[in-house]
């Protein structure tokens, strides 16, 4: 009789992530077949991709030899690799203003950290309403870094409608 190698079912463990950006990390799995981790080689992979979403596990390279033929788990809750936004906070730079009447600038701000390549931001910084002499504070408006990135507003910088100058002529007679 012929000797099959047996199935060893693979089962990722649940809840593991990354930050956009960042590197893979190695994937965690538990088997049916109680053999320990120093009887693998290889890794666990998962479907190719880099932006925000969620990704199946394969196997890989994982392998525990050729006595044992490996199996994914397909059980009822599989889990799945996330890869989780980047947060990256912007502060409005200080001292921006207008004087009353001017259409407002566009405001300028500091980010935490660079985008990563071949990102760009798009949109722009907006304020609360009004058009009164007096401090607004700002909002993130339509500022965008795409999906891969969560935006945080920080700062106390308001931004200041200033008085208009008035001249005053004084007409002869």
């Amino acid at each position: 009789g012929t000797i099959l190698p047996a199935q060893v079912i693979i089962s990722p463990n649940a809840n593991q992530s990354k930050v956009y950006g960042t590197q893979d990390p190695v994937f965690t799995f538990t088997n049916n077949a109680g053999l320990n981790e120093g009887d693998f080689t290889g890794t666990l992979s998962r479907v190719s991709g880099n932006n925000v979403g969620t990704y199946n596990y394969t196997l890989g390279n994982l392998s525990a030899g050729a006595n044992y033929t490996l199996a994914l788990s397909t059980g009822a809750a599989i889990p799945t690799f996330a890869i989780t936004a980047k947060s990256i906070t912007i502060t409005p730079d200080a001292n921006q203003s207008k004087v009353y009447g001017d259409a407002d600038p566009i405001f300028t701000y500091t980010a935490s950290e660079a985008l990563l390549s071949g990102n760009t931001y798009s949109g722009a910084l907006g304020r609360v309403t009004g058009n009164n002499v007096a401090t607004y504070a700002y909002t993130l408006g339509t500022l965008s870094a795409g999906n891969n990135y969560i935006l945080n507003l920080a700062g106390t910088n308001t931004f200041a409608i200033t008085k208009a100058s008035l001249q005053v002529k004084a007409g002869l007679k």
